[in-house]
């Protein structure tokens, strides 16, 4: 075929922006979120004869029931995802009820239509009203955005009404912590004439005794295991480290970085405490000094060394560290799916009605990021010159030493083949006699030390030889840092990462690198051209991630 007919076909297929014609074959997505009055089986009534009416052919359909729009970890969304990413084209289109039902948030809903349309698929909305037009891409970012000010909408409205409720003394949703039951209270009637209730705490009294005596131990010292031993509030002693976290046990609630009621610092309280707000901050102070002893990084916490996932222990949450808070991401996988796990700010995991608001992000697409960031820019024949040139400087002011210490070495095994040697010469002389014969052996096993030590530095100064890589050495060289990377044992991976990474900070739509400071990494980067500084294009929505040494 010519080349401009080939062209012609190539740009055909990338055309995205069409219409389907008859035959098509296409998939429906449906989702409904918590609380819609439509439902799942509505949108698929309505939406399977529009399909028919215009001749597509159904090929499979994705439902995702009572999952908000905002999530990217949608069971359905996710199958439909791994589905169109087959080669060939198993369809040709995706059908939804409208904008909205693909993603709430602007830039995941982006993303993932742009990867959906690189691979040649149309994407429609059944009730966007968005003609197959040169004017269609500016009218569907209109309506991602104005899905994604809805949510926001929703959701300020969704938590300034937790709050009123919290500022007037009633829980504001969730489960209560161990140690407190809810009384429901009518708080007056919905427009329909439904009753509204708010729910007040008090103390449970059929674990009060021993939510008491398990402060008391904690006030003494106790750890957690002799405190499960005593009270066994939990199946297992690892639950404690929460327990102890929850300022409600004084009668002060943490909610949406916040501390109800308003004047908690006057003396009011929230609800019935078991302990005072003085000793539950003691308590906190201590595990929090315990924490610090332990040492950053990777070490900080055991549950480091064991996670199952690469980034814990360096990834931290971008939106917590610009209030002065550094909270690491905590990994976390769907029990509906479980090949499907994310990232998620821990604060944000552990605090219901927490401030931040960062996004999940599936631990696959964070660390590919990292993975192309550090592999096109960190593991690089530069690098390894850099490396190379850093240990060729350390050999050379080693050299001195080195020759002093071998001067030494030679003038002690000189001494001690001396002394043995005028030993040998008196006994074959005078005869021995076991006061002799004791140091001779004494005096043989010095030689044979200062022997082995002066064999040992003559060696090391032959190997101490200038290094040199070739360019090919080099690029090999980069090729296996980059494939350990990728695999082995996780925790043999992550602290193999830590030696060049410090921590990665994730915001919503970028992130920084920041590296450690191995002298041959500051090397590098004040090396690299300025037009080579970017990198390349991240995988990722984090396109603008950067590296900070």
């Amino acid at each position: 075929m010519p080349r401009f007919e080939l062209t012609q076909k190539w740009k055909k297929e990338r055309h995205v922006w069409r219409e389907l014609p008859e035959g098509s074959r296409v998939v429906i997505y449906g989702r409904h979120s918590p609380g819609e009055s439509q439902s799942i089986d509505s949108q698929a009534h309505a939406m399977r004869p529009w399909v028919e009416e215009r001749g597509w052919l159904v090929a499979r359909e994705f439902y995702d029931e009572g999952i908000e729009g905002s999530r990217d970890d949608r069971l359905a969304f996710q199958a439909m995802l791994a589905f169109l990413h087959q080669t060939p084209r198993p369809v040709e289109g995706i059908v939804t009820w409208n904008t909205s039902r693909f993603g709430r948030d602007q830039l995941d809903s982006q993303f993932y239509k742009a990867d959906l349309r690189r691979r040649g698929y149309v994407i429609l909305g059944k009730e966007d009203g968005i003609e197959q037009s040169p004017l269609a891409p500016v009218l569907e970012s209109m309506l991602e955005w104005k899905a994604q000010q809805d949510l926001a909408v929703i959701g300020a409205d969704t938590k300034r009404g937790l709050e009123y409720l919290a500022l007037q003394g009633y829980w504001p949703g969730g489960p209560l912590p161990i140690g407190y039951v809810s009384e429901k209270e009518l708080l007056g009637h919905r427009k329909n004439g439904a009753p509204r209730y708010g729910n007040r705490i008090r103390k449970d009294p059929a674990v009060a005794d021993r939510i008491q005596r398990a402060w008391e131990l904690r006030l003494a010292g106790a750890s957690y295991r002799d405190i499960h031993d005593a009270v066994h509030l939990y199946d297992s002693s690892k639950y404690y480290s929460t327990f102890f976290q929850h300022s409600l046990f004084a009668g002060v609630l943490d909610y949406g970085g916040k501390r109800y009621p308003a004047t908690w610092a006057t003396g009011d309280r929230f609800c019935e405490p078991y302990i005072t707000l003085e000793q539950f901050d003691a308590v906190r102070e201590r595990a929090r000094a315990w924490s610090q002893r332990r040492g950053p990084g990777l070490e900080q916490h055991p549950r480091n060394r064991v996670s199952c996932y690469l980034l814990s222990g360096l990834a931290v949450c971008g939106v917590c560290l610009k209030r002065g808070q550094e909270v690491s991401l905590a990994g976390w996988t769907d029990p509906r799916r479980p090949s499907f796990s994310s990232y998620r700010c821990g604060r944000k995991q552990r605090v219901r009605g927490s401030a931040c608001t960062l996004r999940s992000v599936p631990c696959w697409l964070l660390e590919d990021t990292i993975f192309e960031r550090v592999a096109g820019e960190i593991f690089t024949p530069e690098y390894i010159r850099a490396e190379v040139t850093r240990a060729n400087a350390m050999l050379a002011a080693r050299g001195g030493d080195r020759e002093r210490q071998l001067r030494l070495l030679e003038a002690a095994e000189a001494r001690a083949r001396n002394a043995l040697e005028n030993l040998a010469r008196f006994i074959a002389t005078n005869g021995g006699n076991p006061v002799i014969e004791k140091h001779y052996r004494v005096a043989d096993r010095e030689w044979k030390l200062a022997s082995a030590a002066l064999q040992s530095a003559r060696t090391e100064r032959r190997q101490a030889r200038p290094l040199k890589v070739t360019e090919a050495d080099a690029r090999e060289y980069a090729g296996n840092l980059v494939a350990h990377m990728h695999e082995g044992d996780v925790a043999l991976r992550r602290r193999f990462l830590a030696a060049f990474i410090k921590r990665v900070v994730v915001y919503d739509d970028d992130g920084v690198i920041e590296l450690t400071d191995t002298p041959a990494l500051g090397a590098l980067n004040a090396a690299r051209r300025p037009e080579n500084s970017g990198g390349r294009k991240s995988p990722s929505r984090w396109s603008k991630v950067s590296l900070i040494p």
